[in-house]
């Protein structure tokens, strides 16, 4: 039995992270839902990315994979840009290379924006894995949470393209990592 097939594309940047990127994509190819197409931005990764992700497109040909590669490093937020111009997709999903999701982490992101046609993003709780664990407990989105403490907003969400685009998208903003 094929699984059905939501509008999200998922971008996947990814800059040296070989050693982790496999299990992500794993990860998306056992979703309950499929998403209409994965794109890989390859930013100039000098490890063994190039080689793991052309493995996982050999041993995941259910998933609608697809690569975009540069040389040299562009940076993560311009690799974000990049990715959604290249696809038409209504909700678009960000998924970093490290990252494991579970099986309905589609399906339910999904259905919250479908349960809620005015909200322009949807996120999920965040488990750690590694040498951190737990889940990262995010909450409700608050305005003024946001300005006085900051984003708190787990990143591996789904945006619809029109909130994307009313925003003006992703932009380099400074950190105080």
């Amino acid at each position: 039995m094929s699984k059905t097939v939501v509008p999200v594309a998922v971008l996947i940047p990814a800059r040296d992270y070989g050693q982790y990127i496999r299990e992500a994509l794993e990860s998306l190819a056992a979703q309950t839902v499929l998403p209409a197409e994965v794109l890989v931005i390859d930013d100039g990764s000098i490890d063994d990315s190039p080689q793991r992700i052309a493995e996982a497109i050999d041993a995941l040909p259910d998933l609608p994979l697809r690569v975009v590669r540069h040389e040299r490093p562009r940076g993560f937020v311009a690799s974000l840009i990049e990715g959604t111009a290249l696809t038409n997709a209504e909700l678009i999903a960000h998924v970093d290379a490290d990252d494991r999701v579970l099986p309905r982490y589609l399906e339910s992101l999904v259905e919250a924006l479908d349960a809620h046609p005015n909200a322009g993003y949807a996120y999920p709780r965040v488990r750690l894995f590694g040498s951190e664990t737990g889940v990262v407990l995010s909450g409700p989105f608050n305005a003024a949470r946001l300005v006085y403490d900051g984003n708190y907003i787990p990143h591996i969400g789904i945006i619809r393209r029109s909130a994307y685009e009313a925003t003006r998208g992703y932009r380099d903003l400074p950190s105080r990592a």
